[in-house]
């Protein structure tokens, strides 16, 4: 069911069954296991002999994944802030030893793609841990070792550790009485004893390289896929940022990853996520605020992360809701999400100020949606106070940015405790701070430079304590991109200022201008409609129109006006289907070039009929395309 899984002593009697197992098919080579064999129960059949070969129906892969997701689900289940959580993940390295005893097993057999499907497994626990975090699991490790080989000690040190009072032995003893097998023996039952020759690497980096590669060359592709994000992942939590981008962007999973199954899909979400926070360690702002933003624009940041459901029951059925609960992840990988939401909203918030201030607001400048709608709702607020979450620590440095105050933006930036969660805590806010100051220089260049004639280079480094370097560059990159007028004067170092630009007030008023005329306009015709005036003003619009057009543009006005009724026959002569030539048909032919009656196209045949009014015409137009060739 949803909340229960496999008992812990359940759990660990199987473990030790499957490595006493292990270690009767190493030790006797002739006895083989598979899970297609059926075993032949008659009792005519004799029994083999010593030394013959013996095949046992089992299934090792089957067994060892079942523990593995025993393992994890149990994990899911139990408070993480217990002591309990911590006990459990203890037991992580029998998972392990079994898993490697279970690889070399296959591997003798020489079944290349089982061995692969082990090595993502263990794969998957390995890829999340720094090397802090391996380090320790390399200690425990020696130290059960140490305790299996001096059992006595190890049993009287855990006798002292957890001596039994009088409550636990009569519950002990009850349960015995009733008979509930889940908890008989919870107490007394021994840990798991690793195995002599199970070890682990001393270096990590290959350790993961090495399952990587394997994968890559004997698995599946899905296999190669979960690997391929297990290594993206692991690069990005040790700061090897350009090397986790180019592996994604060369696997092109980005493009497929719909197409995968949900578990697969967690796995990229929560990789993208590293992603992030690996750049924005980095310093690279603009990557790290791309690879979150698409995270956050979903609007369900929990969910795509496995790590937690949402509260909205009524589109899912119960079934999908359990799945759901399924695939949680334990609460040790956990990426904290007050960190993904403080570096997505600083990022937006490096990027995003300088256009806070531009009146000229266009949608295709803004780079985060989400960011401008929280200023909205904060500039909707009719009292801000003292900041208390994440986002307004982030309003709060915005609108003192956007004034020019960094050092109050950069105080509120790094009073943020969720900066104790990175190991490189000071490197980081160095970080922050070189780019607070960088992003005020930029703003007060783009605000206030037109109302300067020229600016020197030392006071600017002063106001915003930069080096000479960081001025020029920036000032540089505002003239090439044209956000402000002017140019650079070498001798004296400062920077000359052309102010043939117009204000933001000239702006406003232009703006105000526009729209102004877009409502007289449709005032004006909401009024017509009532009065029914529009109809008449369109109408003396149209013949004043047609007034002011040379002869040519009148002489076809009048052609559509009082040819409509003309027949096929009339227009293009005698026959009615075959249409004459354009000379013919506009009057330029020899006959009819002197502009007598009848002069173009089926006036031969129809001129009698149509008058003198049709020759007038034929006139003027002869005598306009006579001076037209001259």
């Amino acid at each position: 069911s949803l909340r229960t899984h496999l008992p812990i002593p359940v759990w660990n009697r199987t473990c030790k069954a499957i490595l006493t197992l292990l270690d009767l098919l190493e030790k006797f080579p002739y006895i083989s296991m598979e899970d297609t064999f059926e075993q032949d129960y008659s009792e005519e059949q004799e029994g083999p002999a010593e030394g013959d070969a013996v095949t046992i129906a089992g299934n090792l892969i089957g067994c060892l994944e079942r523990l593995d997701d025993e393992w994890f689900k149990s994990l899911q289940v139990i408070d993480p802030h217990t002591e309990d959580y911590l006990n459990r993940l203890k037991d992580e390295p029998v998972i392990l030893a079994v898993a490697q005893k279970v690889s070399k097993h296959f591997a003798r057999k020489n079944e290349q793609a089982v061995v692969a499907r082990i090595a993502l497994r263990q794969l998957e626990h390995y890829y999340s841990k720094t090397e802090a975090v391996y380090n320790a699991m390399r200690m425990l490790v020696d130290i059960k070792k140490k305790e299996a080989q001096n059992p006595d000690a190890a049993a009287a040190k855990e006798a002292e550790a957890k001596p039994q009072d009088a409550a636990a032995a009569g519950a002990q003893a009850e349960a015995e009485i009733f008979g509930d097998e889940e908890d008989v023996g919870v107490e007394d039952e021994p840990a798991v004893q690793l195995p002599t020759d199970f070890t682990m690497e001393e270096d990590l980096f290959k350790l993961v390289k090495d399952f990587v590669f394997f994968i890559y060359k004997n698995a599946d592709e899905r296999t190669k896929a979960r690997a391929m994000l297990c290594d993206i992942f692991h690069k990005s939590i040790h700061n090897d940022f350009y090397t986790a981008r180019d592996l994604l962007l060369m696997s092109h999973l980005q493009d497929a990853i719909h197409n995968m199954d949900i578990s697969t899909q967690i796995l990229f979400n929560r990789t993208m996520a590293q992603i992030g926070l690996c750049a924005f360690r980095q310093g690279l702002i603009p990557d790290a605020h791309h690879c979150l933003s698409e995270l956050y624009s979903s609007g369900r940041i929990r969910e795509i992360l496995a790590q937690g459901v949402a509260l909205r029951y009524h589109d899912r059925t119960p079934e999908q809701e359990k799945l759901e609960k399924r695939r949680q992840m334990p609460f040790h990988m956990h990426i904290n999400l007050e960190l993904l939401e403080a570096v997505n909203l600083i990022a937006a918030m490096l990027l995003e100020t300088t256009h806070l201030l531009n009146t000229n607001n266009e949608t295709r400048r803004r780079v985060s949606k989400s960011f401008w709608r929280l200023v909205e709702h904060y500039d909707k607020l009719t009292f801000m106070g003292p900041p208390e979450n994440v986002r307004d620590h982030v309003m709060t440095a915005t609108y003192a940015l956007s004034q020019g105050d960094w050092k109050k933006a950069n105080d509120t930036i790094t009073s943020l405790k969720v900066w104790d969660l990175l190991p490189q805590k000071t490197e980081v806010l160095e970080m922050l701070t070189v780019k607070i100051k960088e992003t005020a220089l930029k703003i007060y260049l783009t605000v206030f430079a037109p109302h300067y004639s020229s600016i020197a280079v030392d006071q600017l480094c002063n106001m915003f304590e930069v080096d000479n370097n960081t001025v020029q560059s920036i000032a540089s990159r505002l003239i090439i991109s044209e956000e402000i007028q002017g140019s650079w004067h070498q001798p004296t170092q400062t920077i000359v200022m052309r102010n043939t630009g117009t204000t933001n007030l000239q702006k406003l008023a232009l703006r105000c201008v526009d729209k102004v005329n877009i409502l007289v306009d449709l005032n004006e015709k909401a009024l017509g409609l009532r009065t029914g005036s529009l109809r008449e003003r369109d109408d003396d619009d149209h013949h004043d129109r047609k007034g002011r057009r040379g002869g040519n543009q009148a002489y076809w006005d009048d052609k559509q006006k009082g040819g409509r009724g003309r027949n096929r026959r009339e227009q293009f002569g005698r026959g009615g289907n075959r249409p004459q030539s354009l000379a013919k048909m506009h009057g330029w032919d020899k006959k009819n070039k002197d502009g007598r009656k009848g002069g173009y196209g089926g006036r031969k045949h129809g001129g009698d009929r149509h008058g003198g009014d049709r020759g007038d015409r034929g006139d003027a137009y002869s005598s306009f395309q006579t001076l037209s060739r001259k």
